[in-house]
């Protein structure tokens, strides 16, 4: 499930004190609205994701480059307006 999609505004890589010495590495993100998006039904037209079996390996380390023809989709799917709130 896609649950969130926005802009990355820097990038600037920083480390935030969270607390109970936990230190995360942080970009800042401009978050859209957006609705929740299953990933299942998009499966089959993501180029990013090779192994449509085991798809959720795609997303085990954070950040991954998504082609835009990928993002589109997924945007379009979040009710994103790709051509307006991405300036594409």
């Amino acid at each position: 499930m896609f649950t969130a999609i926005g802009i990355v505004k820097s990038r600037e890589i920083y480390q935030a004190d969270i607390g109970d010495d936990f230190h995360p590495f942080r970009v800042d993100v401009h978050f859209l609205t957006a609705k929740e998006a299953a990933i299942k039904p998009m499966l089959d037209k993501l180029s990013f994701i090779k192994d449509k079996a085991h798809w959720g390996a795609a997303f085990r380390f954070g950040h991954l480059k998504v082609p835009a023809r990928d993002f589109k989709i997924i945007a379009e799917a979040m009710g994103c307006d790709f051509e307006r709130d991405f300036g594409a």
